[in-house]
């Protein structure tokens, strides 16, 4: 969680944008990522897809263009990271880009200041 901080204090310019498909288990249980989120909630954004819209079943984080990393098995937590397969990492951030203006921030992950 460190370094998710250090890279979204790191440049004015630097963000993270993260999709997600349900919210309850983030609701349910304290996550980390879902407090960092609501520090830095301008260098962080969480988004929930839309149950219409058609994304695949899988996850991915992406960065710089190049890096990769795909969960291939959720039950056993197993995946591949590839360091510079551009093309692969473009595919998956032209699925991203496409599911991300159809998202939108989620009631229950709100802040409630009191």
């Amino acid at each position: 969680m460190a370094a998710l901080s250090e890279f979204a204090r790191s440049s004015r310019f630097a963000g993270v944008r993260i999709l997600i498909c349900d919210s309850d288990p983030i609701v349910r249980q304290f996550h980390r990522t879902h407090a960092l989120a609501q520090r830095l909630s301008t260098r962080i954004e969480i988004r929930k897809i839309q149950a219409t819209v058609d994304t695949p079943d899988w996850e991915f984080a992406l960065a710089d263009g190049l890096q990769l990393l795909q969960c291939d098995d959720r039950e056993r937590w197993l995946g591949t990271y590839h360091r510079n397969n551009q093309v692969r990492a473009r595919k998956l951030l032209d699925t991203f880009e496409r599911d991300w203006p159809l998202a939108a921030a989620d009631a229950n992950l709100r802040r409630l200041s009191l």
